[in-house]
């Protein structure tokens, strides 16, 4: 599956030419040895202007990959704004770091785990993949400038202002770092955008907060694709739907685990960082937050250099093939069962995608809402482009009688979480009530309230509502997602 964040590279381009094209392993820097594919990898190039109205998609040669990495128009050489400068400085734990504005923000592309079996299997499905895949970047650059915005003005008074030009380039390759068949795109997106006149630097904290738009549209753009799925049949397989990752091919699912080595070592490292924070916690249970940072570590510990045979310097097809046992195909009658976008409903669309949204947060930015709207599309047998952006617009058109602006109405801030739903307000004044009644029975008549912001019941009520409740011999449970909030509730209560 499409996922992860962007990640920032300051290194120099030759490095990064060495990691993502030329395959040459011992590139120094923050990337990555890479398992020679072949060397040599073609470099695509996506223009988007107009907000994404406008795409234009060709190939860059390497020197004109450097010059673009470089920040320069990559025909003409022009430097585009001023020109890159770095800055190295010692961080909070004492490491040295390299600072300013990066070559690019990188992230990646990817097919699900059984997809990629597939396609190593089949050099059918492996050419109609790596196809789907690129046009899977383009839908990700497309969705990314219809919410691309950098900042202008004098510090302290700063504006949003649309993005007019970005430029993403991509480039293929086919393992994970376990040397498993991983069909992904590693997809670099230019600091440096056309908006007001002039080049000027992406709005970093914006982006970060993109990932996900881009991630859905790529998925989608893939699960759709006519082509793959067409030679998926062709081949007596079966594509099933998924919101993530393009789909799955029923067939290759029961092999995924035994070539999910980078997987499975991830999940080792979490389970022994929960095991020794266990042994060291007895009596508490571990929150959200220790949950994502074993997550990150995890990830992180004995992360391997792309393992590179000794015997080859080029890894061939049939030695990507060989590892992955013959299945047996169950779509004897080769067909490829498609929906039409008018089976579809909009208003299912908008419901499944608001209660998706509504699991993990209770507001969400304008670009959130539209991934949650393309994952629910991508879950189904949807296929072909056509329709998809009459679709998209109809369900955000049935999702927005019950979403809720938080700021001023009529007013969008890319990157910000300021909508909400209904739904969510209605749970919201829910627990509210119920922590009033509560708090009537500990013998205090005041109404309760919550916010965002923090715990908002007066320090006065607080300290009441806690007395009367301890005099019967009970006690106060405050609950808050975040490490501030819970301070800011023990101090009203007098417990912390």
């Amino acid at each position: 599956m499409s996922g992860g964040g962007f990640r920032a590279f300051r290194g120099d381009s030759a490095t990064a030419s060495a990691y993502l094209v030329e395959g040459r392993k011992g590139a120094p820097g923050r990337l990555d040895d890479y398992l020679d594919e072949g060397v040599g990898r073609e470099v695509q190039y996506v223009i988007s202007s107009d907000s994404g109205a406008h795409l234009e998609e060709s190939t860059l040669t390497h020197p004109q990959f450097r010059a673009w990495m470089d920040h320069c128009d990559p025909v003409t050489g022009e430097q585009r704004g001023r020109a890159r400068g770095t800055r190295t400085y010692t961080d909070r734990h004492g490491d040295t770091v390299v600072g300013g504005t990066p070559l690019y923000q990188e992230t990646m592309v990817s097919a699900s785990k059984s997809l990629s079996l597939a396609a190593a299997a089949h050099p059918e499905i492996d050419a109609a993949l790596v196809t789907a895949q690129e046009r899977a970047v383009v839908a990700g650059v497309e969705a990314l400038a219809q919410h691309a915005v950098t900042r202008v003005g004098p510090m302290g008074h700063q504006q949003q202002v649309r993005v007019e030009r970005l430029e993403a380039t991509s480039v293929q390759h086919k393992t994970s770092r376990g040397d498993d068949p991983h069909y992904h795109r590693h997809v670099q997106i230019s600091p440096k955008v056309f908006a007001e006149g002039k080049w000027r630097t992406f709005d970093g904290r914006t982006l970060y907060r993109l990932a996900e738009r881009v991630h859905a549209a790529a998925d989608l753009a893939i699960a759709t694709d006519p082509t793959l799925r067409r030679v998926i049949a062709d081949a007596g397989l079966t594509w099933q739907p998924s919101s993530m990752g393009g789909g799955e091919v029923k067939e290759y699912v029961p092999l995924v685990g035994d070539f999910s080595s980078r997987h499975d070592q991830i999940r080792t490292n979490v389970e022994s960082l929960e095991a020794q924070w266990r042994s060291e916690h007895p009596d508490r249970e571990p929150s959200a937050d220790e949950y994502t940072l074993w997550d990150q570590v995890g990830w992180d510990q004995e992360r391997p250099a792309k393992m590179k045979r000794a015997d080859v310097v080029t890894l061939t097809p049939e030695q990507l093939r060989d590892p992955i046992p013959a299945v047996e195909p169950t779509n004897l009658a080769h067909a490829v069962r498609s929906q039409q976008p008018a089976e579809l409903d909009p208003q299912a669309i908008a419901r499944n995608a608001l209660s998706d949204l509504s699991q993990s947060r209770s507001a969400w930015s304008s670009a959130a809402v539209s991934a949650a709207i393309d994952r629910q599309i991508a879950d189904s047998y949807l296929l072909g482009s056509e329709g998809i952006d009459g679709l998209r617009t109809a369900a955000m058109e049935a999702a927005r009688p019950e979403l809720v602006n938080l700021l001023d109405e009529g007013v969008t801030v890319e990157g910000a979480s300021h909508w909400t739903s209904r739904a969510v307000q209605d749970t919201d004044a829910a627990i509210g009530e119920s922590l009033y009644r509560r708090t009537r029975t500990g013998g205090v008549d005041a109404p309760v309230t919550s916010d965002r912001g923090g715990f908002v019941l007066s320090m006065a009520l607080a300290a009441a509502a806690n007395e009367a409740i301890q005099q019967q011999g009970r006690h106060i449970v405050a609950v808050s997602p975040t490490k501030r909030g819970a301070e800011e509730m023990g101090k009203e209560i007098g417990s912390a």
